[in-house]
C-alpha cells in the first residue's frame, strides 16, 4: 500500500535548488534510499555484477541513475548506470533530453520518440519514493512524498537509448512512463509514474502498458486507476 508524507519529513534531504523547473513534470524527483545489497535481491541480480551507486534523496532529471533491464547476450536482468531524459539514437543532438524525462504510457505505442525503444529497450528504474509539490495557493507549494507503507523498494517502467554522438562515447539514457494518477495521487497532480508490481519484473511489463492504453482508449476502467503496482489507503 501507497504512504503519501505530505512534508517529507526525513526524505527529502537536498530537494531544493532546481525544483521550480521540474514542477510541471511528473516524475520529475524521486528517491532510491535502498542499499545495493537490497536492490540486488530485489531485482534478482548479482552483487559482485552490479556497478556502485549510492543511494540518493535527490534523483534529478540529467543525472546519472541506476536501472535494470536485460542483458542483450544472456537475456538476464542487469544494472546500469544512464542519464535521466531520452536521447533517441536518431537524435542529431543531446539537448532533447532535458525534455524527454517523462513518456505518456498512452503514447508510446505510436509515439516516433518512443516507439522504437519501447518495441526494444524497455527497462525498470528502482525507487523508494517519487515527489510531488502541490499548489496551495499563489505562492505556496506543499511537498509529498509517495512511497510504501512497508518501506519496500518499487520500480517505475522506462525506456531506454543508446546515442552516439560524432565524436566521444555513446550515452546510455532513460525516460519514465507516466499515466493518470490513482486516488491517493489525484490529490496532488494530475499525472504519476507507471509503477509495476514484482511479476512484471525485469521487462514482462510490455503488455501492462497495452492494456493502459488500450483501457484509456476504450474507456473501460476509469483513468485514475490505470496504474499497476500503488493502491490508495481504504
Amino acid at each position: 500500500m501507497v504512504h503519501c508524507t505530505s512534508r517529507l519529513q526525513r526524505i527529502t534531504h537536498g530537494v531544493g535548488g532546481g525544483v521550480q523547473a521540474i514542477l510541471k513534470a511528473m516524475c520529475g524527483r524521486f528517491a532510491r534510499r535502498s542499499t545495493q545489497e537490497v536492490l540486488a535481491d530485489w531485482f534478482g541480480v548479482e552483487p559482485e555484477d552490479m556497478p556502485f551507486f549510492a543511494p540518493t534523496y535527490n534523483a534529478a532529471p540529467q543525472s546519472t541513475q541506476p536501472v535494470v533491464r536485460l542483458n542483450a547476450d544472456t537475456g538476464k536482468p542487469e544494472f546500469a548506470l544512464m542519464r535521466w531524459g531520452l536521447v533517441p539514437y536518431w537524435a542529431t543532438d543531446a539537448k532533447i533530453g532535458y525534455s524527454t524525462i517523462n513518456a505518456r504510457a498512452e503514447e508510446v505505442v505510436a509515439k516516433p520518440l518512443y516507439r522504437e525503444a519501447f518495441k526494444k529497450r524497455r527497462c525498470i528504474v528502482p525507487a523508494d519514493a517519487f515527489y510531488e509539490w502541490q499548489q496551495i495557493d499563489a505562492k505556496t507549494k506543499q511537498p509529498f512524498a509517495f512511497g510504501m507503507q512497508s518501506g519496500e523498494p518499487y520500480a517505475f517502467a522506462g525506456l531506454w537509448e543508446r546515442w552516439k554522438p560524432k565524436e566521444g562515447q555513446p550515452l546510455e539514457t532513460f525516460t519514465i512512463l507516466t499515466t493518470y494518477p490513482n486516488a491517493l495521487a489525484e490529490k496532488v497532480h494530475n499525472r504519476m509514474p507507471v509503477i509495476l508490481e514484482p511479476r512484471d519484473y525485469p521487462d514482462g511489463w510490455k503488455q501492462v502498458i497495452r492494456r493502459v492504453r488500450q483501457s484509456i482508449c476504450c474507456g473501460r476502467i476509469p483513468r485514475r486507476r490505470c496504474v499497476h503496482g500503488l493502491s490508495a489507503p481504504g
